[in-house]
């Protein structure tokens, strides 16, 4: 079936045609081969993955537009409901799945846009005026602002940057990274905006578009400032300590006004009778409503972790996902229900929206295996079509968009090749899944991006079982402090080598350089 997206001559019609399907199957193959291509690929021994991957990349090549008047580009969320723009999420697609395998001629493409339109928008709240420095949605694609979206750019810029070496780029972005960076340090003196003071005023944080002194803009828009002191020390800005200092202020601010909002909140008992402290979604502006609403887990409390305010192990974090794994919703939870019913982690996944499934930070920094990987493979299998390969919004809900693969792809990632866990450091098969240490199996990530440069690894393990051979392979722009192979505790194994040379498999963790 031939089916024209615009209007065309009959001539042209019949010429595509006449092509018939392997003809035109090659033809497609050789556009897919020269818009994806890349040094960076991987491959292990479950194919479902490989596939996610694979697909994954090339529809958020899909999900852009061009502008016919103007010519710029935009990436857009999805094919049909989604075909605006919510800039965080689309952030989450380049940063963690296209920028992590190696598209990085794709996301420079896409952030032009927000270089052009910097400053353009005036925040969504009423403590703000226009300024220069602030990033948002591109007008022609808006579709609600959300006062994350100013860090979540930052980071992706900075992130880019970071995973690819692109000099030219940090060139053209170095003024747009200072501008930002001052939007934030202007917004947190601000003062009688009727929430906590040395955070940012109440603004628009979801779609609900209540106007909240909420976690998500508050962690997402730290994140970006970390990151992007990150480059401005590293390339010597003037500005840099001035701006870590911002950065160590805001965290201090933020954190005295938490505990203190904390303090009022109320407690709930777990099973075990023991008292636990509820962890609100704001500091001020959040309505009653807020805390039952699937928003309290996609883009509330959880979100501390991995933007940096609290560490996993944080008395308040343990109070939080516990909530979440087994508070009193838990028992009423209906898996054949509603997904806007009382929010729950379910089998590692949000009841609601797969791609902000936060708590696969918590895991993931402590260490827990299981815990992680549940939420690694729940995220390829429950919010992804095992068929096309196309994500959901929602559980059961809106398909036609790359929304929750970004998350499952970036914990691939960083359960082989780690360059998060610690500052300075590279980790290697940290969190690696046995299946893909099958015996007679091997797997291979060749040239994956890390701030250190990319770098090749490859793993196969023997028939009997009893040896894992690494192969290692960096090309590295900055050397790590460490690089530390963890042994996986697959059964059997008996021998490490690491490009030929044997190495103490008893040892959970070995530095190799």
């Amino acid at each position: 079936v031939l089916l024209p997206i615009l209007p065309c001559d009959r001539k042209i019609f019949d010429q595509e045609l006449a092509l018939g399907y392997d003809k035109a199957l090659k033809e497609s193959g050789a556009y897919w081969r020269r818009i994806t291509a890349s040094r960076t690929s991987i491959q292990v021994p479950e194919r479902e993955v490989n596939e996610a991957i694979r697909h994954s990349i090339r529809f958020s090549n899909v999900l852009s537009e061009r502008n016919p008047d103007t010519g710029k580009l935009c990436k857009i969320n999805g094919s049909w409901v989604y075909a605006n723009l919510w800039t965080t999420p689309g952030a989450m697609d380049l940063a963690m799945m296209m920028d992590t395998f190696g598209q990085h001629d794709t996301v420079a493409r896409y952030m032009d846009i927000f270089r052009e339109e910097q400053g353009t928008v005036v925040p969504p709240g009423e403590g703000f005026t226009k300024h220069p420095g602030y990033f948002s949605t591109p007008a022609l694609y808006k579709s609600i602002d959300w006062l994350s979206d100013n860090g979540a750019v930052l980071w992706t810029i900075c992130t880019h940057y970071l995973l690819s070496g692109d000099r030219e780029f940090l060139k053209r972005f170095t003024d747009c990274i200072v501008k930002s960076c001052e939007w934030i340090k202007d917004m947190r003196a601000t003062k009688g905006h009727g929430g906590y003071e040395g955070v940012l005023p109440p603004a628009v944080a979801t779609d609900a578009c209540t106007k909240i002194q909420a976690v998500w803009s508050v962690g997402w828009n730290y994140k970006g400032l970390c990151a992007a002191v990150r480059i401005l020390k590293e390339i010597k800005h003037p500005r840099a300590a001035e701006f870590e200092a911002e950065a160590a202020s805001f965290l201090a601010d933020y954190d005295k006004a938490l505990r203190d909002k904390c303090r009022k909140m109320p407690t709930w008992t777990d099973s075990r009778g023991k008292k636990r402290r509820f962890v609100p979604t704001a500091l001020a502006g959040d309505e009653k409503q807020e805390s039952r609403h699937a928003f309290y887990l996609d883009t509330g409390p959880l979100f501390h972790v991995f933007a940096g305010l609290l560490k996993a192990d944080d008395p308040l974090m343990k109070d939080t996902i516990a909530w979440f794994r087994e508070g009193p919703q838990t028992k009423f939870f209906r898996h054949d229900s509603s997904c806007w019913q009382v929010p729950v982690v379910d089998h590692g996944m949000s009841s609601c929206e797969p791609c902000y499934s936060w708590n696969v930070f918590f895991p993931w920094q402590q260490g827990d295996r299981e815990e992680f990987l549940e939420a690694m493979y729940s995220l390829f299998a429950g919010s992804l079509s095992r068929k096309t390969w196309i994500s959901c919004e929602t559980r059961g809900g809106i398909t036609g968009n790359v929304f929750s693969a970004p998350l499952g792809i970036y914990m691939a990632r960083l359960a082989v090749v780690d360059d998060q866990i610690r500052d300075g450091e590279l980790h290697l098969l940290r969190l690696m899944p046995l299946a893909w240490l099958k015996p007679a199996d091997a797997a291979r990530f060749e040239q994956m991006p890390t701030e250190f440069g990319p770098v090749t690894l490859r793993t196969k393990v023997s028939r009997d079982g009893k040896t894992l051979a690494v192969e290692f392979k960096p090309d590295y722009r900055a050397k790590p402090g460490r690089v530390v192979l963890h042994v996986p505790p697959a059964p059997g194994l008996k021998k490490v080598t690491v490009n030929g040379k044997a190495v103490d498999a008893r040892k959970k963790q070995i530095v190799i350089s």
